[in-house]
C-alpha cells in the first residue's frame, strides 16, 4: 500500500532528492573538554567533525545518524594483522560519508602496544587547500 502524503509526486520526489543530497554545514558548536564554548567554522569545524566521527561507534547511539561513526566493535578480539588490513577501509568509509571530505591521501597504521594501534591519516577536503592531519590511537583489545 502506498502512503498518502498529501503532496504531488513531483513535489515528493524533490523532497526525497533534497534529503538524499544533504550537504553538511561548515559551522557548528565548538566543543572543548565536553563543554560548548562558542562557534567553530571552516577547516577547524571539519577537524572537529573528523574527531567525532572517529570517536563514535557506528549504530550504537539513537541520537546519531547511522552514517556517522566507525565500526571498531567488529575488530575487538581479532588477530592484529587482520585488524590492520580492515582498519583502513573502515575508517575511509566512515570519513567519506561526509561530503566535504574528498579523499584520504595518506594512511599509516603502526602497532604500539599489544592491542593498541596508532593511526595517522591525512585528509583532503573541498573546503580548503589545507590538508588535515589526524593522529589517533585505537584499542582493539
Amino acid at each position: 500500500m502506498i502512503p498518502n502524503t498529501g503532496m504531488e509526486q513531483e513535489e515528493f520526489e524533490a523532497l526525497i532528492e533534497m534529503v538524499e543530497k544533504k550537504k553538511y554545514s561548515n559551522k557548528d558548536f565548538k566543543v572543548v573538554d565536553n563543554r560548548i564554548v562558542g562557534i567553530v567554522d571552516g577547516i577547524e569545524e571539519l577537524k572537529q567533525t573528523i574527531f567525532f566521527i572517529l570517536s563514535i561507534e557506528k549504530y550504537q547511539s539513537l541520537t546519531v545518524s547511522e552514517n556517522t561513526g566507525v565500526g571498531f566493535w567488529n575488530l575487538y578480539g581479532d588477530d592484529i594483522n587482520l585488524v590492520m588490513i580492515n582498519l583502513k577501509s573502515i575508517i575511509t568509509d566512515a570519513l567519506l560519508n561526509d561530503d566535504r571530505i574528498e579523499e584520504i591521501t595518506e594512511f599509516i597504521i603502526e602497532k604500539i602496544k599489544r592491542n593498541t594501534l596508532k593511526i595517522e591519516i591525512t585528509v583532503k577536503s573541498n573546503i580548503s587547500e589545507e590538508l588535515i592531519e589526524i593522529e589517533r590511537e585505537v584499542d582493539i583489545g
